[in-house]
Formats: structure tokens, sequence, C-alpha cells
């Protein structure tokens, strides 16, 4: 009597890559691999979008940072810092040197329609839109900005109109601030430590009225307008710092931070709890935590790891390294919507910045890049177009039984149909050893979604479908479904129905 014939059917990739639980995922919602790839909000996966230049000339050197600076008339001015000139850029991404600089990476600050930077062990300058100068000190006795021309990190608290600094290589350990409203003035005594040794300081952020001082095991912050009367200094209950300086970013309703052992969202209400009580997932959550943390563990040089978050799609960006070089190669994407994972390859981002008009911008080898959801290419640092391989692969599907063989009659694919000369290369995987290859292609019809199927008499405990594009074109795919029965033999190979 043959056996009955039962359908199985995954249309739902909607968390996205799983790389640390690869024999035990989530079927009907993670993948293996998604590669240049974004999960929609129904539960398919596309290919995602390209970039472009902004100058369409090469710099001839590297660009390794990028910032905005909003005026008080309105206008908003480009910079960047390529080679080790600080530059301003003009709208057809021509540049302009306004100060060369002894480091590639400064931090920085607006105020009174002024941008503030320090060139580390250098310098304190501000910017008028004009012209640069060292910052003149306030004239008081107890001023004291020597510390601060060697710090590495600088941030404006709109709380208590200060400006904190951090990073100095001589007490690495030390958070200096200004006086209210004045970023000239810095008092010798104004300067904290943690009251235990947590080694130096990481970077700074911000989280509601407090300033985040990240240390690599912890985090520290300040709250209050007066230091004399209000101020707060505490460590905040988690054993978790940044990476560096840069992995901190601003996300849905928390502030995200790439460290060692992951990515983690720190929310509001871990501001005030005390260091004695364990913090649960509702004050700080690994987001990558059996998901994609030995991605993080294994990136190869965490202190060039860059963050975004770009509001305007929800997504946040880490650009990072795998390769032993530690340039960063590669870029993983969170979409706080869908909760899903996935990684973007070929793009090397120096530095991220987004834009008030949402614009997404990235410093990169001789060019300043935009991400636009109008390209489905990419703009090489040649200066030429590239191709954008997509690939995809699933989990293993063994049907709800591991451990019975299972022989596959069918397999449909259901994606976007793009015109007949759109391929997308599928290769199945049996018992994790590759087994056929076949290219399916759309068609010159009305059907905006078509379903292409594949006749084959493989079997095994368990299946996996790969998908690749490797053209200038878009992709979507929707679903994948077998066909099957239970089977003990070895099969045949596939052929098109």
């Amino acid at each position: 009597m043959p056996k009955e014939i039962q359908q199985f059917m995954d249309a739902d990739f909607s968390m996205g890559l799983n790389v640390d639980l690869p024999d035990i995922m989530k079927v009907n919602e993670e993948l293996s691999e998604a590669t240049n790839a974004e999960i929609m909000n129904r539960g398919g996966i596309r290919k995602r979008f390209g970039v472009e230049t902004v100058n369409t000339t090469s710099y001839e050197a590297e660009v390794s940072q990028v910032i905005e600076w909003p005026r008080d008339d309105g206008n908003i001015n480009l910079l960047a810092i390529i080679g080790n000139d600080l530059c301003d850029i003009a709208g057809d991404g021509s540049k302009t040197v306004i100060q060369s600089l002894d480091n590639d990476y400064i931090p920085y600050f607006f105020l009174q329609d002024k941008f503030y930077f320090i060139d580390a062990g250098t310098e304190y300058y501000v910017y008028d839109g004009s012209t640069v100068q060292p910052v003149t000190a306030n004239p008081d006795e107890e001023n004291n900005l020597a510390p601060i021309k060697n710090c590495m990190f600088a941030h404006y608290h709109s709380e208590s109109n200060r400006i904190f600094f951090a990073g100095n290589f001589n007490d690495r350990s030390a958070l200096y601030y200004s006086e209210f409203n004045d970023p000239t003035f810095v008092k010798g005594a104004s300067v904290v430590y943690p009251t235990r040794a947590e080694g130096p300081i990481l970077g700074l952020s911000v989280l509601m009225d407090a300033i985040i001082v990240g240390y690599r095991h912890g985090n520290w912050v300040w709250r209050g307008i007066d230091p004399a009367a209000d101020a707060i200094w505490e460590k905040l209950p988690t054993a978790h710092g940044p990476a560096n300086g840069d992995s901190f970013a601003l996300t849905t309703s928390s502030l995200s931070m790439v460290s060692d052992d992951g990515i983690f969202a720190l929310t509001p209400s871990i501001i005030g709890i005390s260091m004695e009580n364990e913090a649960g997932q509702n004050y700080i959550m690994n987001i990558t935590k059996d998901r994609v943390s030995n991605l993080i563990k294994s990136c190869t040089n965490k202190g060039n790891i860059r963050t975004v978050f770009h509001s305007e799609s929800g997504r946040f960006l880490m650009a990072y390294s795998d390769q032993p070089s530690g340039v960063n190669n590669k870029i993983l994407n969170f979409d706080f919507d869908t909760q899903a994972f996935s990684t973007y390859d070929g793009l090397q981002v120096n530095d991220f910045c987004q834009l008030l008009n949402g614009d997404l911008y990235a410093a990169t080898d001789n060019y300043i890049l935009r991400f636009t959801d109008d390209s489905v290419e990419d703009i090489t640092t040649a200066g030429v177009a590239a191709v954008i391989p997509f690939k995809m692969k699933t989990v293993k599907y063994t049907f709800g039984n591991p451990f019975m063989k299972k022989k596959v009659h069918k397999i449909f694919v259901m994606f976007k149909n793009f015109g007949e000369l759109h391929e997308l290369k599928l290769s199945l995987y049996v018992d994790d050893t590759k087994k056929e290859e076949y290219t399916m292609n759309g068609d010159n019809s009305d059907n905006e979604i078509i379903t292409r199927r594949l006749k084959t008499y493989y079997s095994g405990s368990n299946f996996q479908i790969e998908i690749e594009n490797t053209q200038y074109s878009e992709v979507e795919i929707y679903g994948i479904g077998f066909y099957y029965t239970e089977a003990d033999t070895g099969g045949r190979k596939v052929t098109n129905v």
C-alpha cells in the first residue's frame, strides 16, 4: 500500500538569522543564513537595497567619520574626517578642509550655534562655521582645560546644561563636567571616579535624564543638575559594558549597547535600581541571546564596531569585522519591529550618521555613502556599481520527526515575479550534504507572485533549502513547501516538473 503523501509549508521567516543554535532553531521562524537580506513584516524575506555615493569623485583618502551639524538658522552643515582633515562637505559631495588633525576620529558636540571638538592629545577646538580656533578658556582661576584636550569622549547633557568629558589617556577612569552652559569652563575639582575600580571609560551616552558612562564590565550614571545639591553618581545593576564609545545607540524605548557577550537593550526603568538588585528583562535584555551572540563574540576588532539606529526603518545596524585585518566588512541588521536579524556584506563602514531628514550616511574608503531604497546595487570604492549577492538558507526541516527518514517528492518555492530574466538558484541539502542545484526564473505573465515546483526523490532525515541571487535585481521570497512520505531508502536527482 503506498504511503500517504504529506505536506509541509514554511511561509514565516520572521525571526531571521540564528547562528547560535543551528540544530534546534525554530521552524517557521528562523534561518541559518540571511545574507544581504531583510525580513518583511509578514515573514517573507527580500534582498536588501543598495547604497549610492554622495561624492561622485573619489576623495583618495579614507573617510573615517561623518557628522551632521544643525545650525540655528535652519541650515545643515555636513562634516567629515577625510584622511586626517576635518572637512566641510558641499551638497555635491565636494570637500573643503577646515582643520588638519592628529586623529582620524573626534569627540564633538554643538552648543550656541558652535561646533566644539577635541583632537585628543593636541587641542580643544571651536568652529563657528567660518573659522576654527582653540577654545578660549574662561579666565576663572579654578578652570583647567588641560585634561579636556586629552579626552576621547564628549557629550552634552541637556538636563544640567553641562558638557561631560572622558577618555583622558592620562586618567582613563575620570569623568569631567563643565560649568552650567559653559563648555569653556571645567573646574579642576569637577571630576568623579567610580567608587571601586572599573578600568578605563569606554564611552558616553544618554538615557532619559541620565548620562551613561560605560566601563568594560558595567555602566555608571550621572543624574541631576547641580553637583553640589542633587547630583547622583552610581552604578547600574549590570555587569555588561560597551565594546567602545560608538557601540551605544538610542533605540526604541531603550539604549542599545554592543558588549563583549551580545547586544543589550537597557530600558529607562534600570535607572535608579540599586546595584544590589539583580536586574531582569524588564530592565536589561540581551537581544542576541541564543540567536547571534556567537557572531558578536567572533568580531575581530570590537574597538572598531560602529552602530546606528535608523529611526526611519526601525533598524539597529552594527558595522563589524570578521576578518584578520579588523577592518569592518559586514553589518548586522536588527529590526526592532519584526525582531529579526540578518547580515549585510560587501560594505566597509567606518562610521554611520543618521541625518535629521532621515537619510542614513556611512563613511567608507574614499567615499561617503547614502543608503537608499531606490537602488538594487552597491557603489564600490572604485565608484562603480556592484551586484548585491543575496543568500538565504533555511533551518533543517525534519517535518516533526528528526529520527525518521523521509522521501521528498516535490519542493515548492513561492516568490515575487520580476520577469523572465530574473533568476534564483536553489540548492537542496539532505542530511547536511548538498545534493542538487536548480535555477528558477520568473516569467512575463501578469502574475505578481508565482510558484515554481521541483520534483525530487531524495531521502534523508533532514532537508535544507538554500536560495541565491547574484543579479542586479530585487528578490522577495514568501514561502517554501514540500510533499513527502516516510521512507528508508536513498533517492535520485531533482528534475524540473
